[in-house]
C-alpha cells in the first residue's frame, strides 16, 4: 500500500477514535484521553503532512526513519515526566483522581510522547496558514484548551488545585500560560532530536 494511502486510513482511524473520546469525555467518563491522544496525534499528523510532506513524526515510521522515531519517541517521554513532575510533584498544581501513581508512572511513556506529537503537528497545521509564530502559539493554545481542557470539564480527570492567580472561563491563568510551554517544548525537541 502506498504512504498516502496508509496516511488517508489513518486519518480516517484518527477522526473516529477522537470523535469517540470526545463523546465519552463529555458523557462524563474517565481514561478517555488515552485513545484521544493518538486519534488527535493522528489527525494533525496528517493536516501537518498536507504541507510539510516529509517532516511530520508519522513521515518517520512511514519513510522507516524508525531510530529517529524512537529517539523522538524518548526524548518526549522524558519531557512527559519533568512535566509532571514539576507540575504535579513539585509545585502541586494538579493530580489525577481516578489514577494511581503507578499507573500514572506506567501510562506516561506510553501516551505522552503521542499527544505531545499532537501538539507539535497542531502548531506545524496553524503555522503553514497563518505564517506568523506568534499568532500561532496564541491559536494553537486556544485550540489545545479547547480540545483537551473543555472536554475534561465534564470528566474531572486531572484536578487543578492553583489557588493564588485568577481564572479565566474556569482555567487558572497559569494553566493558560502553560499551554504555550506545552506548544513551544515539542516542537523545540523535535528539531533538536530529528535532523531531517
Amino acid at each position: 500500500m502506498k504512504k498516502e494511502a496508509i496516511r488517508k486510513h489513518f486519518f480516517i482511524i484518527s477522526l473516529i477514535v477522537s470523535i469517540i473520546s470526545l463523546f465519552v469525555a463529555l458523557m462524563g467518563y474517565h481514561y478517555w484521553f488515552y485513545p484521544a491522544t493518538i486519534g488527535v496525534w493522528l489527525f494533525f499528523d496528517y493536516l501537518s503532512s498536507r504541507k510539510n510532506k516529509n517532516k511530520t513524526a508519522f513521515s518517520l515510521i512511514l519513510n522507516k526513519k524508525y531510530k529517529k522515531f524512537a529517539n523522538l519517541y524518548i526524548a518526549l517521554a522524558v519531557l512527559g515526566y519533568l512535566i509532571e513532575f514539576i507540575g504535579q510533584y513539585l509545585l502541586k498544581w494538579w493530580y489525577y483522581p481516578e489514577l494511581s501513581e503507578i499507573a500514572l508512572l506506567i501510562t506516561i511513556p506510553i501516551f505522552y510522547p503521542f499527544i505531545l506529537m499532537s501538539f507539535k503537528e497542531m502548531y506545524e497545521t496553524i503555522r503553514s496558514f497563518l505564517n506568523n509564530k506568534t499568532i500561532t502559539v496564541i491559536s494553537a493554545v486556544l485550540l489545545e484548551i479547547l480540545i483537551w481542557e473543555v472536554p475534561n470539564f465534564a470528566s474531572k480527570d486531572w484536578i487543578y488545585t492553583i489557588t493564588y492567580f485568577p481564572e479565566y472561563f474556569g482555567l487558572n491563568i497559569v494553566i493558560i500560560i502553560g499551554w504555550i510551554f506545552l506548544i513551544i517544548a515539542p516542537v523545540y525537541t523535535y528539531n533538536r532530536t530529528v535532523k531531517f
